[in-house]
């Protein structure tokens, strides 16, 4: 049996360095100045290929936890995490912006606070329902978002917790 590794815990952030850029150029610049129906194409690609390259793997392997090493945009906790967990962690976020994207759209600022720790996977679902969950969940989400972010423009801002305050365009 593996030894679970010493990791920071959850929500401890990211490196500073890599926290500095995420809060001076990837959120108030390049966030901003990215293109909605560009980004919900990249998104869709982006997701068909997790689903082709999870295709046929027994549940066993999806379920097998890997330390990889330290990479510039991942909390530390989140470096031992099996391909489950990992797409399970995807949903949850997905679902959080969702609501965030939604809610900035018309207008309005969500409840609440995002906090990195609470988007951890919760190990509470097989590997089979996660991936369904995941599945069912990208499938129709750029299209819900089409249809229920009224206004992809709007200048309501959201804080994110390594990005600082964002719109809906620069969540998405």
């Amino acid at each position: 049996m593996e030894k679970e590794p010493k990791l920071a815990p959850p929500g401890a952030g990211l490196p500073l360095v890599i926290a500095i850029i995420a809060r001076v150029f990837t959120g108030p610049v390049k966030a901003a100045r990215s293109n909605w129906q560009k980004n919900a194409q990249d998104f869709d690609r982006l997701n068909e290929k997790i689903l082709f390259e999870i295709e046929g793997i027994p549940a066993g392997d999806l379920e097998k936890r890997i330390l990889i090493p330290p990479q510039s945009g991942l909390e530390d906790s989140s470096r031992y995490w099996s391909i489950s967990m990992t797409l399970e962690h995807l949903w949850i976020v997905n679902e959080a912006m969702m609501r965030v994207m939604i809610e900035l759209g018309s207008g309005r600022i969500p409840e609440g606070e995002v906090s990195t720790a609470a988007v951890k996977p919760s190990g509470k679902f097989s590997s089979s329902q996660v991936v369904e969950n995941f599945r069912i969940q990208v499938k129709g989400m750029t299209e819900l978002l089409s249809r229920e972010v009224r206004d992809q423009n709007s200048r309501v801002r959201f804080r994110h917790p390594w990005f600082g305050p964002m719109t809906a365009k620069q969540w998405q």
